[in-house]
């Protein structure tokens, strides 16, 4: 008797906490499908870090190296167009002429990295950003690059005819790695390779990083270029490697190659004829030997000239 009266009292027990607690294990339910684990809506969910939130700096080194053997391949090939007489450069100078604008756009590329690191900090992913950047800062730094080129050519140039200082040839003949055509001094280069890196390439670069981060500031979101273009990176719905072959290698192949002829032109001997084809002669009759000094109206020298640079001077 005992046992058939406690059983009902148990089963209505049983009803009554479940009748008391209704939720409890709809609340379990709802808790897990926040986490993606039971409900099938989760996988549609977004992960917690963002979509697509890559990384930058490995994937670039990467690039760098790529960037550097096909630099190699270049070489070899520009070796065999000097051979065949279709590039009027020696192969000295040429090599001479692209590692000035490799170690340039090398540190580009860093600064680049740099600041893309400093804005993810308010959002969005470096890799995004570094996208963003790139098509701006590539068409600024060739504008400034040429600027740059001819008014620090020309101002040397100008110096050097008041002041008589030897110095200051290399700066006035861009291109030209001696006192005459031909003519290789490791120290023309050193003082073009310095030239070449903190006179025209750090200030051009700077200049763009500024006028990009100046649009971040100065423009809403809605109205910057850079901002839109690197919240479409961003929300692309690519995955990282996705991302990192359009940003770091397909799009750059084609943009740093047209920057590297448009360059490689401006800062190649000749790039500015009207300003950079000053007759040069030395005050021995050695060109390897003394110095040299560039030629005003009349040659500083004791030798004179009657070619037609002569007859370019003003």
């Amino acid at each position: 008797t005992a046992s058939l009266i406690s059983q009902p009292h148990a089963a209505s027990t049983i009803r009554h906490r479940s009748q008391q607690h209704p939720r409890r294990g709809s609340v379990r339910l709802t808790m897990s499908s926040l986490q993606g684990v039971a409900t099938p809506h989760s996988t549609f969910l977004p992960p917690p870090s963002g979509p697509a939130n890559c990384s930058l700096v490995k994937s670039f080194f990467t690039r760098q190296g790529i960037i550097a053997i096909a630099a190699l391949i270049f070489l070899v090939w520009t070796a065999v167009r000097v051979r065949l007489g279709r590039e009027k450069r020696d192969l000295k100078t040429f090599i001479a002429d692209v590692s000035k604008q490799g170690g340039q756009q090398m540190m580009g590329g860093v600064m680049m990295v740099l600041l893309g690191l400093h804005l993810s900090e308010g959002g969005l992913s470096p890799l995004a950003w570094y996208g963003a950047q790139y098509p701006f800062e590539i068409v600024l730094t060739t504008t400034f690059t040429g600027f740059l080129r001819k008014w620090i050519e020309r101002t040397a140039r100008d110096w050097q005819l008041r002041t008589r200082w030897d110095w200051l040839a290399p700066y006035a003949l861009v291109g030209q790695y001696g006192p005459n055509p031909g003519d290789f001094r490791c120290s023309w280069y050193a003082h073009q390779f310095v030239q070449a890196i903190l006179l025209i390439g750090l200030p051009a670069r700077v200049v763009s990083l500024g006028l990009i981060m100046g649009s971040l500031t100065l423009l809403p979101a809605a109205l910057s270029p850079v901002s839109l273009l690197a919240r479409a990176w961003y929300f692309s719905g690519l995955t990282c490697d996705q991302q990192t072959v359009f940003i770091l290698y397909l799009i750059p192949l084609s943009g740093d190659a047209l920057q590297f002829i448009i360059i490689d032109k401006l800062q190649a001997f000749g790039g500015f004829p009207q300003r950079s084809a000053f007759p040069v002669d030395s005050d021995t009759d050695d060109p390897g030997a003394g110095s040299t000094q560039l030629a005003g109206r009349k040659l500083l020298s004791s030798s004179t000239s009657t070619g037609p640079a002569a007859n370019e001077l003003r």
